[in-house]
């Protein structure tokens, strides 16, 4: 989910990110209709795409609106990894986060690691954070807790330490129009909570997804708190723009 997903902005508090911007494309145009009650059931495989797939998403609300990001996805070792990149207009690419998955019981994806280039931190999660199930289904939960620690790359020396919750949900399903194309999306809601010694974050994420395409939109609300400063917040779509599935 953006393979998304994962939001870690709460890193950004400790650094300010430099966003590359690119013109507006049209293919990012999207619009959703009202949640409605739904039958359908999400896969794993359309929150994180197979290895060997990548996905372009356009920045269309927020600070960084503009900015095109890259993700691709590959096998490393027992474990899937989930790299992106911004890219600007002349193809220049810039390393943005490394997100790595394990296999889990009954087909599930934990989350292990998030290595944020811009703020050259690693977020490591001890017991690993429910990412993905095999099959999500109405009315079901996906959550669990893990302590935490953030590192400085390379030398990873500890920034911080704390504990992590995320849970995902399937708030409903939603008709949803994207670059001039009616499709119905499931909707999932995210929330992803972090209690650092030095820094809390909290986030809120709504994703639409389709079956075969994967997350199409993402809406995300982050509220940081660092050291006990006033906090702040932000809102941010994404839209995908390029889909190129596993050859």
């Amino acid at each position: 989910m953006r393979a998304a997903a994962a939001s870690f902005a709460f890193a950004c508090a400790l650094a300010a990110c430099a966003p590359t911007r690119v013109a507006q494309d049209p293919a990012a145009r999207f619009h959703a209709g009202e949640v409605q009650p739904s039958t359908r059931v999400v896969h794993g495989t359309d929150l994180v795409r197979a290895p060997g797939s990548s996905a372009r998403y356009t920045v269309t609300e927020g600070a960084r609106k503009g900015t095109t990001l890259e993700q691709r996805v590959s096998r490393d070792g027992g474990c899937v990894l989930v790299r992106e990149e911004a890219v600007d207009r002349a193809g220049a690419r810039t390393p943005s986060e490394d997100m790595r998955l394990r296999s889990g019981e009954h087909g599930a994806l934990i989350l292990e690691e998030v290595v944020t280039h811009t703020e050259r931190s690693a977020s490591l999660f001890r017991d690993g954070l429910p990412f993905a199930a095999e099959t999500l289904r109405p009315g079901e939960v996906l959550e669990g807790r893990s302590p935490m620690a953030v590192l400085s790359v390379p030398a990873r020396t500890p920034r911080g330490k704390g504990s992590a919750e995320r849970s995902i949900r399937i708030a409903g399903e939603s008709r949803v129009e994207l670059a001039g194309e009616r499709l119905v999306a499931s909707v999932v809601d995210l929330v992803f909570t972090v209690d650092l010694d030095v820094a809390k974050a909290h986030v809120t994420a709504r994703l639409y997804v389709v079956e075969g395409r994967g997350v199409v939109a993402e809406d995300r609300t982050e509220e940081i708190r660092v050291l006990g400063i006033f906090p702040r917040r932000s809102v941010e779509r994404v839209v995908l723009t390029e889909l190129e599935p596993n050859p």
